[in-house]
């Protein structure tokens, strides 16, 4: 796990998922930085790190948008936790976990509770991006909090967070929070309004 600072929070980055980013980077354009950055003595392996980071402070950028999206205020900051998750809800009890995988090959499973819970109240919103696929409940006293619900696909999620696919992401206002939750989204208003067709284009 590495956290990952961008101007407008942090990412929480288990290092499969960086591989998983590299790997990607590498599929489309390496074979392009591969040719070009030795010209200009440069590290190719660094450019698709510094790829995999500019991926995250976009990630955070869309995390914003669908706080926003939901009705609710746009978060000045935010904090997201980005892994493999699993969640069960059963007779032994229930439980909401993620498995941190580090750089020097040492793991484990952490509670996303646990992990809400350490942040809460320090960033604007957290957003949570690891299955769930018993739905168990999360919950914070200070942040909004955005986690998928009974959902089992990684990709699912990642597709979600942009606002493309199932609404399987929930959206929490803190239990402090008194503000009015618009009831339509701004842009699907918008997109509604200057169509032929009546009906909502996308769903968010």
């Amino acid at each position: 796990m590495e956290t990952i600072g961008t101007p407008l929070g942090e990412v929480d980055l288990s290092y499969d998922w960086r591989q998983y980013f590299r790997n990607e980077i590498d599929r489309v354009i390496g074979h392009a930085i591969r040719e070009i950055a030795p010209k200009g003595g440069l590290n190719p392996a660094e450019i698709i790190d510094e790829r995999v980071d500019a991926i995250m402070q976009l990630k955070l950028e869309q995390a914003v948008r669908y706080v926003e999206r939901s009705g609710f205020p746009k978060p000045c900051s935010v904090r997201m936790l980005l892994a493999h998750g699993d969640s069960w809800n059963d007779a032994d009890g229930n439980d909401f976990v993620y498995h941190e995988v580090n750089a020097d090959g040492t793991e484990a499973v952490k509670r996303v509770q646990d992990w809400v819970d350490e942040h809460d109240g320090k960033y604007n919103a957290l957003f949570v991006q690891a299955c769930n696929p018993s739905g168990v409940k999360i919950s914070t006293r200070r942040s909004f909090l955005v986690y998928p619900v009974a959902v089992n696909n990684s990709q699912e999620i990642l597709w979600a967070s942009m606002g493309i696919g199932n609404k399987i992401l929930e959206v929490k206002p803190p239990a402090n929070y008194r503000g009015v939750r618009q009831n339509d989204d701004p842009l699907e208003s918008m997109l509604a309004k200057y169509s032929l067709n009546p009906k909502p284009l996308f769903t968010f």
